[in-house]
């Protein structure tokens, strides 16, 4: 994910280069200018007595000494004084010329505080909002990994409300100058000579290349990888456009280009779809194989009309379904809904509007099935949110409440390990080791268990994965 709010320490943080909101005279201050200088030692304060101190809205940059950052972009941010005095425009100035600073010096990944939120005053979710939008317009030119880091509960709980796990979303403007590496070319030849076990095989629901679906599935003998890899050539695109576009986490990406062997969870066989811009004729066959549970439908499309797919989608299934266009005429709205789209959206959107909106449809599908769990012991009621253990209330992670109900829902299976991951993480772009899963077991039985040592409810099926055992 190109841009990640965090909550941490950033003097703590291992990135290229941390941003220091400072004061203009660069000497050191209060705050997160006062803990950088203390993290980094006196060294620090030695090197910017040398600048000659930096004008609001402008950034200079040291190295970072005892810091984990290889340096420290000293930024000044603008002194809130009601928001009529041009404090915005010092604001973006701020971030843009951190960035620009932190690019000239070949920085990957770049650490910021939430500049002027604290003793200037700036207020915290104006702040926010200025930063996210500035940092994303400049990666949608730049490859760039930016972490927002928020140190107290408070802004962060603001940063989770308004913009739960940012990513920055780099659509069809983005143009990635690079082409894949020799390493990258190397790996592909090697995968594409490695023989494959039968069982291991598995098509990618991404896009076909112009011989059409026939010749796509005509190569089931090729792993999701060797696929995956084979169409993004067919597109002309570069890896990193891919995964970008994809919305998958670059460390995720290498682990699945690496291993010929990767199987993707449901979401993000479909992110890469999007990315590949999968085309109606395969997307008829993916709804015929798997279990989609919301559609999101352009009705300009490049080999059909989206309303007649519409019509098509609703004679077979009632799955949610927004559209998203940029045909905005009131006509064009109420024909969609009529014709059975669940919502509307016109172009050009806001991506925290999209996943907000594409989260209640979700919701209400959550809500139209069981949602009250009584057996034994156990009182579960997932929709109003209230868990008994033995007569006692107990609370459960939002992670702990997808496994415990997943386990439920299969009571007397025995569930993978890896089907349990793709399905309690279904909303990860992200790659999630399998200890996670193991951790949350744990968890789980500590909550419920009489003896967690020696589970009744939860069962390990050693080298397969977990059940719910029947009573």
């Amino acid at each position: 994910m190109p841009l990640q709010i965090v909550r941490n320490d950033i003097t703590t943080m291992k990135v290229d280069a941390i941003v220091n909101a400072a004061k203009e005279s660069l000497l050191g201050g209060g705050g997160v200018d006062g803990a950088i200088h203390r993290a980094a030692g006196p060294e620090l304060l030695e090197e910017c007595r040398t600048l000659g101190g930096c004008p609001t809205g402008q950034a200079k940059i040291t190295k970072g000494y005892r810091l984990p950052a290889h340096y420290v972009i000293h930024t000044v941010g603008p002194i809130w004084r009601g928001g009529s005095h041009g404090e915005r425009e010092l604001l973006v100035f701020a971030y843009r010329s951190s960035l620009e600073v932190a690019l000239a010096h070949q920085c990957e990944t770049v650490a910021f505080p939430l500049i002027s939120s604290g003793v200037y005053g700036y207020p915290k979710d104006q702040a926010l909002k200025v930063a996210v939008d500035t940092i994303g317009d400049f990666l949608l030119a730049h490859d760039m990994t930016v972490y927002l880091v928020i140190f107290d509960r408070a802004a962060y709980t603001i940063g989770g409300k308004l913009f739960s796990d940012i990513v920055a979303y780099i659509d069809d403007r983005y143009v990635d100058a690079h082409t894949d590496s020799r390493e990258t070319q190397r790996r592909r030849m090697a995968m594409a000579s490695m023989p494959m076990e039968e069982s291991e095989c598995m098509p990618a629901p991404c896009a076909t290349a112009p011989s059409g679906l026939d010749e796509a599935l005509s190569k089931l003998d090729e792993s999701f990888s060797q696929m995956l890899l084979r169409k993004i050539d067919e597109r002309g695109m570069t890896d990193a456009q891919c995964y970008k576009k994809a919305n998958i986490d670059r460390k995720l990406f290498s682990k699945i280009r690496s291993d010929v062997h990767y199987k993707p969870s449901k979401p993000t066989a479909m992110a890469f779809a999007v990315a590949l811009e999968l085309p109606l004729e395969e997307a008829r066959e993916l709804l015929k194989k798997e279990k989609v549970r919301l559609i999101l439908l352009d009705l300009n499309l490049p080999d059909g009309n989206g309303l007649d797919f519409l019509q098509e989608i609703r004679a077979k299934s009632a799955v949610p379904v927004i559209i998203i266009t940029a045909n905005n005429m009131e006509t064009d709205i109420v024909m969609g809904l009529e014709l059975g789209a669940n919502d509307y959206i016109t172009k050009p959107f806001s991506l925290m509007v999209l996943r907000a909106r594409a989260g209640v449809q979700l919701r209400q599908q959550d809500m139209s099935g069981q949602t009250l769990y009584q057996e034994g012991p156990f009182s579960f009621d997932f929709q109003r949110l209230v868990f008994q253990v033995r007569g006692r209330e107990v609370e459960f992670s939002k992670t702990e409440q997808r496994l415990l109900r997943k386990l439920l829902e299969n009571k007397g299976a025995t569930l993978k390990r890896t089907y349990l991951i793709d399905e309690v993480w279904s909303g990860d772009t992200e790659f999630v080791d399998e200890h996670a899963l193991t951790v949350a077991i744990k968890r789980l039985r500590d909550k419920i268990e009489e003896d967690s040592k020696n589970p009744r409810y939860i069962k390990t099926v050693y080298g397969i994965g977990y059940t719910w055992a029947a009573q």
